[in-house]
């Protein structure tokens, strides 16, 4: 799934808090990837993901 969704944590692994990025999402692992490849993390749960994103809106539901 391809989301758009605004970081909210600290920065690490690319991402800097207050900027937005377009990211692979994989549910089931609750895994991102930016779709250049860098920046994959993985997340115990929604929750937790939820703790670092904000404003999250679903591009795409195709696998990419």
């Amino acid at each position: 799934m391809l989301i758009e969704a605004t970081f909210k944590g600290t920065n690490s692994l690319g991402y800097e808090n207050g900027k937005s990025y377009e990211l692979k999402l994989e549910p089931q692992s609750m895994s991102i990837v930016r779709p250049d490849g860098f920046g994959q993390c993985e997340y115990q749960s929604l929750h937790s993901f939820m703790k670092n994103w904000d404003n999250v809106a679903v591009k795409s539901n195709k696998k990419q």
